[in-house]
């Protein structure tokens, strides 16, 4: 039974403890109601000044030049790899002296050449004279007497084909001969070429030089970048280059492709000249009529010329006893057609891409 008193105690304790906790914790308001403050401190000064100021001002500056001086520079694209520049170009005549790199730009980048003047060669061959050539085969003399008209039908007839041949027993001066060298043939024998050469050699006739290494004057958007304007005697236009023969960068600006040498190999030549065989007749070959039969010249009566034609021989006493033999090449050598052979190349390509 006193076991029982006591927990009967000690509950009520232990409830009145916990209604004193609420009333502790409960705000009587002005009008009688309350408020039961939950001090999860929602304070509900939740400071709603969350500070807003996201400062719109986030400084894109839209202005993409405004730090470049658009009076004395320019934002342009940046070179990329593998290619030099911004640059400036100069191109000028190649006799003259070409500037050199100074001022905004000056750093000595490309030196190449333009305009390669050509001038034409020519090539041709010729032949000397025949050496060594001579007529083969044999000739015909007739003899027609005191005929002017060489009108014998059938005149007695000598083959000449020696130095020296006899004329049977012999034959009175004042006879008409007609001597015909048609059976002659040009043989053996060579001629010297001669060739001639005329190779001029090409020159340059423009010179073209680039500079680089302007500091910037400024700030562009991106990455632009702010250069120099070029002046005078340089090219309008900004330009970067490569050594090599190539394409100018993808979805670059600089879209104004040249290409420049800075050498070249001039190998042209000329065929080579050479010359055929004699090529002729031997028509101007001619007789002398002699008083002996060995041809000696002890008195000589008359040419007698070996184009078929009745010629008197000379008049006298003497009797004609042989005819001597004279023989006349009359021969050329043909010589080959030649050509110009290979060319000029240019050599040592830079490539520049130029803003258009």
């Amino acid at each position: 039974m006193r076991l029982f008193t006591i927990s009967i105690l000690l509950f009520g304790a232990i409830n009145l403890a916990a209604c004193q906790a609420m009333f502790d914790n409960y705000e009587f308001n002005e009008d009688g109601g309350g408020d039961t403050d939950s001090d999860s401190d929602s304070d509900s000064d939740t400071d709603t000044d969350t500070d807003t100021d996201t400062d719109t001002d986030t400084d894109t500056d839209t202005d993409s030049d405004a730090d470049c001086p658009t009076s004395t520079h320019n934002c342009v694209e940046d070179a990329i790899v593998g290619w030099t520049g911004p640059s400036v170009v100069y191109q000028g005549d190649s006799s003259a002296t070409p500037p050199a790199c100074a001022g905004d730009y000056p750093t000595t980048g490309a030196q190449a050449n333009t305009d390669l003047d050509i001038p034409s060669a020519s090539c041709g061959c010729g032949c000397t004279g025949p050496i060594g050539a001579s007529c083969s085969g044999s000739g015909s003399l007739e003899n027609h007497g005191s005929t002017p008209a060489c009108s014998f039908i059938s005149p007695p007839t000598y083959t000449i084909n020696t130095a020296c041949t006899t004329l049977g027993a012999g034959h009175g001066t004042a006879n008409y001969w007609k001597f015909n060298t048609s059976g002659f043939n040009v043989t053996g024998g060579s001629c010297a070429a001669l060739p001639t050469i005329s190779i001029p050699t090409p020159s340059y006739q423009t010179d073209v030089i680039s500079c680089h290494g302007a500091v910037e004057g400024g700030t562009c958007a991106g990455d632009d970048v702010c250069m120099p304007i070029p002046a005078a005697p340089y090219e309008s236009e900004l330009c970067i280059w490569a050594s090599g023969d190539a394409t100018c960068p993808t979805s670059s600006s600089y879209t104004e492709r040249s290409v420049y040498y800075t050498n070249f190999t001039d190998s042209r030549s000329c065929e080579a000249c050479s010359c055929g065989s004699p090529v002729g007749n031997c028509l101007n070959s001619y007789v002398s009529l002699r008083d002996n039969t060995s041809c000696t010249v002890s008195f000589m009566l008359g040419n007698i010329p070996g184009d078929n034609t009745c010629t008197l021989g000379i008049s006298g006493s003497a009797t004609i006893m042989a005819a001597e033999l004279t023989k006349v090449v009359d021969a050329d050598c043909i010589a080959t057609s030649v050509s110009v052979i290979d060319n000029v190349t240019e050599q040592g390509p830079h490539t520049f891409c130029c803003l258009p």
